[in-house]
């Protein structure tokens, strides 16, 4: 199975918060008050710009009166949500916020007429197609390209 998207994993959690704190017809204000927190917290963590830990969660479904399979399945997310995602070990991996994204993602959709896109690459043909490039340091046939395919791609 592959490695899942922590970013994913918080927008969803947030939006699923959100969406049961407006149906609950609560303020973000009453919610922050109810934690003894900032209301601005309960705002970053509806809108994803920071990870919830399961503590907060629990006692926000708790103020929302969730309770059962729902209950678990939203604590289960924010568990996942707290794990590192593969490339965190390539933080110098160009465009790495696409890495995060392209591991939940169903398709994935590219033009390139010049060029074979690099998740379809072998080893062997990046590292001859980099061996000719000057300033192809970044994209090498290396662990950090191989981690991106196999997590992308992963063998059966």
């Amino acid at each position: 199975m592959p490695a899942r998207s922590p970013t994913v994993r918080r927008r969803r959690l947030g939006s699923e918060l959100r969406r049961l704190r407006e149906t609950a017809g609560l303020t973000i204000e009453k919610v922050a008050e109810d934690l003894e927190c900032s209301s601005s917290k309960i705002s970053r963590i509806e809108t994803a710009q920071v990870t919830a830990t399961p503590r907060d969660v629990r006692d926000m479904l708790e103020i929302y009166q969730v309770h059962g399979q729902q209950r678990e399945e939203l604590l289960r997310v924010a568990r996942e949500a707290r794990q590192k995602g593969w490339w965190q070990a390539y933080r110098d991996l160009p465009y790495s916020a696409v890495a995060d994204l392209e591991t939940e993602a169903s398709s994935i959709r590219m033009y390139s007429a010049l060029l074979v896109p690099g998740l379809l690459q072998t080893i062997h043909r990046r590292s001859r197609w980099c061996s000719t490039r000057r300033s192809c340091t970044g994209w090498s046939a290396d662990a950090r390209s191989c981690a991106r395919s196999c997590n992308v791609w992963p063998t059966p």
